[in-house]
C-alpha cells in the first residue's frame, strides 16, 4: 500500500550524472570540451578500482552523457567534491520535501551527513559512487521527475502539485486556481552549461 511515486525510495543511478555535470560545468571545474580518458578502470586511488561498462577513450561531457561513462563522472565528481554535488542535488529537489499536497518522502543523499546518521564511515571513494547516483542515496520517482523538468527549464525548479484548479459543480465558475511556484533557481554562471547537458541527453536517446 505504498504510493511508490511519492514514497518509494530508489537509487537514481546514472540519471544523477546530469546533476554532476551541472555542478562541474557551472562551477568551472571543467568546460564542455575538456576530456577524461576512459580505459574501463578508474585508477586514481590505489585501494579501489571502480569500473565502467565500456572503453570510451577521450570523453567530453556530451559523449559522457550519451554513453553514460562512469570513468568520466568518477573523475569529475572527485574534482567537484561532495559538498558541491550535494548542494546542486538539493537545488534539483533531491532529498528535499517537495511540498506536494499529500506529502511524500524526502529521501536522502549520499553525503557525510547521511553516513553519520546511518553510523557508517564516509571514505573518499564514496564521492565516486555518489557522482553516478550510487552509494547511500535514495530518492522518489517524483523527485526524479522534478529533476528532469528542472533540466528542461535550465535550472528553474517548480513546486509540483496535484490539483490544478477547483470548479463549481456545473463547471461554470473557477473557485480556485493553483499558481505556479518557483521552488529554487540555479544561478547559471556559464551560458552553455545546459546546452552541453541537453546535447548529451538528446544523443543518449538516439
Amino acid at each position: 500500500l505504498i504510493n511508490r511515486a511519492i514514497d518509494g525510495l530508489y537509487r537514481p543511478g546514472s540519471t544523477f550524472k546530469t546533476i554532476t555535470a551541472t555542478a562541474a560545468l557551472n562551477e568551472g571545474i571543467l568546460t564542455g570540451t575538456d576530456t577524461v580518458n576512459c580505459n574501463h578502470v578508474y585508477t586514481f586511488y590505489n585501494d579501489i578500482s571502480p569500473k565502467c561498462l565500456g572503453w570510451h577513450g577521450a570523453t567530453n561531457i556530451t559523449k559522457a552523457l550519451q554513453v553514460s561513462c562512469n570513468i568520466y563522472f568518477y573523475d569529475v565528481g572527485r574534482r567537484t567534491g561532495i559538498d558541491k554535488l550535494t548542494a546542486y542535488a538539493k537545488d534539483y529537489g533531491l532529498g528535499q520535501d517537495l511540498g506536494l499536497e499529500i506529502g511524500g518522502s524526502k529521501g536522502y543523499l549520499a553525503c557525510p551527513e547521511t553516513f553519520e546518521n546511518l553510523n557508517m564511515m564516509w571514505t573518499p571513494g564514496q564521492v565516486l559512487q555518489a557522482a553516478i547516483g550510487q552509494s547511500e542515496i535514495n530518492i522518489t520517482p517524483l523527485q526524479m521527475a522534478v529533476q528532469a523538468s528542472t533540466l528542461a527549464n535550465k535550472g528553474v525548479r517548480h513546486k509540483p502539485y496535484l490539483v490544478d484548479s477547483i470548479h463549481s459543480y456545473n463547471m461554470e465558475k473557477t473557485i480556485k486556481k493553483t499558481d505556479t511556484v518557483v521552488a529554487s533557481t540555479i544561478k547559471i554562471k556559464y551560458d552553455k552549461t545546459y546546452d552541453y547537458i541537453e546535447q548529451g541527453m538528446i544523443l543518449a536517446s538516439k
